[in-house]
């Protein structure tokens, strides 16, 4: 089997410099056409490239059903289309049915343009549909982040009472 890497046109307008306002959101990219990821050991699938605005934060949306994981990552280029070192990816489980994926992120300073990529690593099927990029408002992504936070379980350490004898005396430090 080959790989396949199937890019879908934009639907909707890009907006290189809008402004958000609290509450309100710019669609940036949007697509309703079903895309299918599939049979290759590492086969991609790009949405078209989205002019990213430094200091603004995007939502990303979408569904997927897969019977295996795939990576789904926000990818940017600066000006020169060199590629900027990113931090925004995702783990999308696998789900026997539709399932709604969505995450936020904002692009480091030096982005100038962007692309949600997924990856799949395994020979099976990975179905994505409905997918947009709105660009949001900070209070909407700091919303998100709070939520996200507050489901993961709390970690608490309590030290060993008896930590302490397995570490040597500190000599005396001259003055």
């Amino acid at each position: 089997m080959k790989n396949i890497t199937k890019t879908i046109p934009l639907a909707t307008m890009m907006l290189a410099a809008a402004v958000v306002q609290a509450g309100q959101t710019v669609c940036m990219y949007e697509s309703n056409e079903p895309v299918t990821v599939v049979q290759g050991m590492a086969s991609t699938w790009a949405t078209k490239v989205i002019t990213i605005s430094t200091g603004v934060c995007y939502r990303v949306e979408l569904e997927t059903k897969s019977s295996v994981s795939a990576l789904v990552a926000s990818l940017y280029d600066d000006a020169d289309g060199k590629a900027v070192v990113s931090d925004n990816y995702n783990l999308v489980r696998p789900s026997s049915d539709w399932k709604a994926v969505s995450w936020y992120f904002q692009a480091p300073p030096q982005a100038a343009s962007g692309q949600i990529v997924v990856a799949v690593n395994r020979s099976k099927e990975f179905q994505i549909r409905h997918i947009r990029v709105d660009q949001v408002d900070r209070g909407t992504m700091r919303a998100w982040q709070i939520s996200e936070l507050a489901a993961l379980p709390s970690i608490c350490f309590t030290p060993a009472a008896a930590r302490w004898k397995a570490l040597p005396r500190t000599p005396a430090v001259p003055n």
